[in-house]
């Protein structure tokens, strides 16, 4: 049972359906969850093994599908289905009325990305990236404002601020059917892994000024068939992405792409060598602060050395398919634990949120 795996951390409960989506407060103390039962969730995590942790929800008219976090921990961005099929956007804003606090929309776009529907949403709020950038020294990536990227199943993406709700970009992918979205901690890098074999990325790009524009600035060549997942690491520096062709590749994209300098594979591993049966790809992933990458197979999350492509551990996460999965945004102290570890958190169609310890920190 994944509750008695070493890595288990804890059970969030009280979803009534299935949870869609989930996401990390920039600080780590707040994870927010998305559910079909027309709900947004706001955990108090201060305490990830508390075995009932305090939340607060806010009731939708419309099923949420994606989730994130505003320019600070009480506001919320959450994606919609809507009715047609579409998308809407809105940010959510704690009210006080009387001794009860209640969220409101702020503001509201619909059909955010047409007549197509949502596959994936990554919210990185100003205050997120400024964190990401002074802990890897950086200067690039959002510097006022925060985003949140969207991408429907079968066309392009958009880009949207989230101070006023403003349509900020649109890229294309080109491709028949998108598998998943990536965009890097710190907001500065987007890429697709979609039907195609390249990888298209998009460099989100602001001045003192504000927002100036979202190029592509660089394609990820290397694989031989379509890629079903991708991640980028917190500071954008390097991606990893798992293709049809076998392999799973870690990249270089701390290139001088304005002088046409292509991201190098730096590490290529064959899936076969993580026991995946041939034709099995992992189907999503993600890249956390310690270096692990999760990885996922159905109902079960692996997690690979992203230095040495090895797997360090593989279990049984959830009893249904897996819908979400985000990292902490940084290392966190658990109890008397001397060493910050690493912790996931995944979402499945099983009604759970769990979190779960990197096994790195057993090494």
């Amino acid at each position: 049972m994944a509750a008695h795996h070493a890595l288990f951390i804890n059970t969030l409960k009280g979803h009534a359906d299935t949870v869609n989506a989930v996401a990390w407060s920039p600080d780590g103390k707040l994870l927010a969850t998305a559910c079909d039962d027309m709900q947004l969730r706001l955990f108090d995590i201060h305490d990830l093994t508390h075995p009932n942790p305090k939340f607060k929800w806010v009731k939708t008219l419309q099923i949420p599908l994606g989730v994130g976090f505003g320019n600070d921990n009480n506001s919320l961005i959450a994606a919609f289905r809507g009715i047609p099929d579409v998308c809407h956007l809105a940010l959510y804003l704690p009210h006080k009325r009387g001794k009860e606090i209640t969220w409101e929309p702020q503001w509201q776009k619909d059909a955010v990305l047409g007549r197509e529907q949502l596959l994936d949403m990554v919210v990185v709020s100003s205050n997120q990236a400024q964190a990401i950038n002074s802990s890897s020294n950086s200067s690039n990536g959002i510097t006022s404002g925060g985003v949140a990227v969207l991408l429907s199943h079968k066309k392009g993406g958009k880009v949207y601020g989230l101070a006023e709700g403003s349509a900020l970009a649109e890229f294309q992918p080109n491709s028949f059917e998108n598998h998943q979205l990536a965009v890097s901690a710190n907001g500065r890098f987007i890429c697709v892994a979609s039907f195609t074999a390249d990888v298209m990325v998009w460099e989100v790009q602001f001045g003192r000024e504000g927002y100036k524009g979202t190029p592509r600035v660089m394609d990820l060549k290397g694989h031989t068939s379509q890629v079903l997942s991708a991640a980028f690491s917190p500071d954008g520096s390097k991606a990893v992405t798992a293709s049809k062709d076998g392999t799973l590749r870690v990249w270089n994209t701390a290139v001088r792409y304005h002088l046409q300098e292509d991201p190098k594979t730096v590490l290529k591993v064959q899936l076969s060598q993580h026991q995946l049966s041939q034709g099995q790809v992992y189907e999503r992933m993600a890249w956390g602060p310690d270096g692990t990458i999760a990885a996922v197979l159905g109902q079960h999350i692996h997690f690979i050395d992203s230095s040495s492509g090895q797997v360090l551990e593989v279990l049984h996460a959830h009893d249904g398919p897996i819908t979400s999965m985000v990292w902490s945004p940084q290392l966190v102290h658990m109890g008397s634990a001397a060493e910050p570890v690493a912790v996931l958190a995944s979402s499945s169609t099983d009604r759970r949120v769990r979190l779960w310890k990197s096994p790195k920190q057993r090494q």
